[in-house]
């Protein structure tokens, strides 16, 4: 068992929020360790979901949900613009308007509505580099831990954050006055075990993955944007990825479909098809359970024509009847509308599970319910995507050290 000296502030998460925040919090001369617990897939690199994420930074009107945390749009679009040039994408920003809302959409027809933002989409070798040039920024003024938070106590005025390094199986004890808590969607129970009350947030978004082995099969959804959102009452495409490649990542004892950027010399292509339920804990839960039923069935293979989704058993087994007929209704107008071919090869991948992740944020600040200790990106609830995450991370620093200078 080790003891640390104490730190300002210990950043659970390397993803996005917490790179940022390191950075933002290392030019103020703070004293700051990063904790990072990275996927089996990045090969202990930092960077989170950055690298799996599809790999878009969505400008406005994406992610207004930071407006409150800004204070105004026009702080906002400063720190947009600060975070864009120290992620070094600023010269493939094209700036949207702040004067369009995020709620505007266009119809498209039978009951049909496609919001759409403008992105930057970074290749696999370019989000590599970005990552890369974050962790140089930060390796040289913190201290980075590899391996996972266990628990969180209070020490008096600080906190003890005991963490299990990776490499020597030890448990680290460190002793901080300000927690940044940015693991966002490979959130543990840390916080809540500690205390921190969890807020709901939005609805869990449930469905699946399509793998198009052409990606021409959805070239009319990507002429539409590279972060086109097609939207039929609950239901909804999510994160297209054109050309694009299938990763699954372990979500509990789930196996979920994630999709990436791929280089252009790839032709296959890739997007979810999700619905939207209110009941998050409870359809949460009621999914883990059914799939324990279906885990050791076989995968649909490659098809064509339009998908018989009710006779999918496994699918039907895993969503239930209501939520997958909702889905088949959907997928046969995304073909009426022309935007999927689904006369060429696909195959179906599942569970596709979105926003079941904690959130510990409410109203317009970063801080949770403990005094202390602030939650960032997806943690904090107020918008998602990468662009957001690292906006989040930013302003969570300087609400801290505006919180500290006062």
């Amino acid at each position: 068992m080790k003891t640390s000296d104490p730190i300002d502030v210990i950043i659970l998460g390397g993803g996005l929020s917490g790179l940022m925040a390191a950075i933002r919090l290392i030019r103020q001369g703070k004293k700051v360790t990063v904790v990072d617990n990275s996927l089996p897939e990045a090969g202990g690199k930092l960077g989170g979901f950055a690298k799996f994420s599809g790999a878009k930074f969505s400008l406005p009107p994406a992610g207004m949900g930071l407006l409150t945390l800004a204070g105004t749009k026009e702080r906002l679009h400063q720190k947009i613009d600060e975070v864009i040039e120290i992620l070094g994408i600023g010269s493939l920003a094209k700036h949207s308007s702040f004067e369009r809302g995020a709620d505007e959409e266009i119809y498209l027809g039978l009951d049909t509505e496609l919001r759409s933002y403008n992105s930057i989409v970074l290749s696999p070798p370019q989000i590599d580099d970005l990552l890369a040039r974050l962790t140089t920024l930060i390796s040289d003024s913190c201290q980075l831990i590899r391996g996972k938070a266990e628990s969180i106590s209070p020490n008096e005025q600080s906190w003890v954050v005991a963490v299990r390094e990776i490499d020597s199986n030890l448990t680290l004890n460190f002793t901080a006055k300000t927690i940044f808590y940015a693991a966002g969607r490979l959130e543990s129970k840390i916080l809540t075990n500690a205390g921190a009350e969890e807020y709901p947030g939005k609805g869990l978004d449930v469905g699946f993955r399509v793998e198009f082995m052409q990606r021409e099969s959805v070239g009319a959804l990507r002429d539409l944007g590279p972060d086109a959102k097609i939207m039929h009452k609950s239901a909804r495409t999510f994160c297209l990825n054109s050309p694009g490649e299938i990763f699954y990542y372990k979500y509990g004892n789930m196996d979920i479909p994630g999709g990436v950027v791929a280089n252009d010399n790839v032709n296959t292509a890739n997007v979810g098809i999700l619905s939207r339920i209110k009941d998050k804990e409870k359809s949460g839960r009621e999914i883990v359970d059914n799939y324990a039923k279906i885990r050791n069935l076989p995968k649909s293979g490659v098809q064509t024509g339009r998908p018989d989704l009710c006779a999918d058993l496994p699918l039907s087994i895993l969503l239930g009847e209501k939520i997958t007929k909702e889905l088949q209704e959907f997928t046969n107008i995304l073909g009426d509308l022309h935007l999927i071919n689904w006369d060429l090869p696909f195959r179906i991948h599942y569970p596709l599970i979105d926003w079941y992740w904690g959130t510990y944020c409410s109203g317009p600040s970063h801080k949770t319910s403990l005094r202390g200790i602030y939650a960032l990106g997806d943690s904090a609830g107020h918008a998602r995507g990468l662009l957001q995450a690292a906006i989040s991370g930013w302003l969570a620093s300087e609400e801290y050290l505006s919180e500290i200078n006062h």
